[in-house]
């Protein structure tokens, strides 16, 4: 890796720690009361940051980064259900459950900046269960839910089941790959 990229990577983890930092704080107010329901669109709009930047810069490095696809891939999930589960407005235990999912996928977003900035590879054995929790809150999200902050915008499903199962591939790519 070049040292302008190891530059890059440097201020991009800088940034993503930042953010991670106030998006917990954002999540654990959030869990404290269903009345905190629409701060979880600001969630989405700043984990939104985090992965624009990753897959910007994977798309820049000479060389493939499983760290930073998985940052890029763990951080749209976060947008995508930070969004929609912003929409609920009745359903507490639902959005529970999906806060406590976006705590978990917080803490594999940093877990997946640590495999970056240390250079190691990324655990991704105990991560089966967090796909299979991916796959059903998808499931509990009727066509009304949008994945954008723009009401008007039209945008596609989160995930069908198609986009699932390529996330569950990338990611075991990724694990195969950092061994």
């Amino acid at each position: 890796m070049s040292e302008l990229d190891n530059e890059i990577i440097s201020s991009f983890l800088e940034e993503s720690y930042d953010i991670v930092d106030q998006l917990e704080v954002i999540l654990e107010t959030c869990e404290s009361s269903f009345s905190h329901v629409r701060q979880l669109e600001n969630f989405g709009q700043m984990v939104d940051r985090i992965m624009g930047a990753a897959k910007s810069i994977a798309l820049q490095l000479q060389d493939k980064n499983p760290a930073l696809d998985a940052i890029g891939e763990y951080a749209q999930i976060c947008k995508n259900v930070g969004y929609k589960s912003s929409q609920i407005k009745t359903n507490e235990k639902f959005y529970n459950v999906c806060v406590s999912f976006l705590l978990d996928a917080l803490e594999v977003l940093r877990e997946a900046c640590d495999a970056l900035k240390n250079k190691v590879p990324i655990n991704l054995e105990k991560k089966k269960n967090f796909l299979d929790r991916l796959k059903w809150i998808d499931g509990q999200f009727g066509s009304e839910y949008r994945a954008s902050v723009d009401p008007t915008a039209k945008v596609p499903d989160f995930l069908n089941q198609e986009q699932i199962q390529s996330l569950v591939d990338k990611l075991s790519v990724n694990k195969k790959s950092t061994k």
